[in-house]
């Protein structure tokens, strides 16, 4: 039995993970669910955690913020694959994530879009080549 993808999601603000969690919840979806209200909590998870698969997180956080965060995840954790999340960022920032290959999402967020591309990225890991 393969293990379920764990997702971890990164937020200061607690309505936003609340509200993560309820959509989450309604769409049934069979993965483990974590969730850090900072980034030193994301990486205490990190670092106890035996496995997650993708870090969702939002940008602006105080303390270590997205930005550090996803540096010390690529740094520490190539193979966790990562999401941003904000509502406070411009044109720029987010070209800047997109250049290293980094899905952005705008808050508000349609959680459709958001579980399609863990999804995805989720079952990247999942494609091995065949040769024929």
């Amino acid at each position: 039995m393969q293990d379920l993808p764990h997702i971890l999601f990164v937020d200061d603000d607690l309505s936003i993970l609340s509200s993560i969690k309820r959509n989450l919840h309604r769409s049934r979806i069979k993965w483990k669910f974590s969730y850090a209200q900072s980034g030193s909590a994301a990486l205490t998870l990190l670092r106890e955690s035996e496995k997650i698969d993708v870090v969702v997180t939002d940008v602006m956080m105080p303390g270590i913020n997205g930005y550090e965060l996803v540096q010390e995840i690529r740094k520490e954790y190539p193979d966790i694959h990562i999401i941003v999340l904000s509502g406070h960022c411009d044109a720029e920032d987010r070209e800047e994530f997109e250049k290293i290959h980094i899905p952005f999402f705008t808050k508000p967020f349609p959680v459709l879009d958001l579980t399609t591309a863990i999804s995805l990225l989720v079952n990247m890991d999942n494609v091995t080549y065949q040769p024929s």
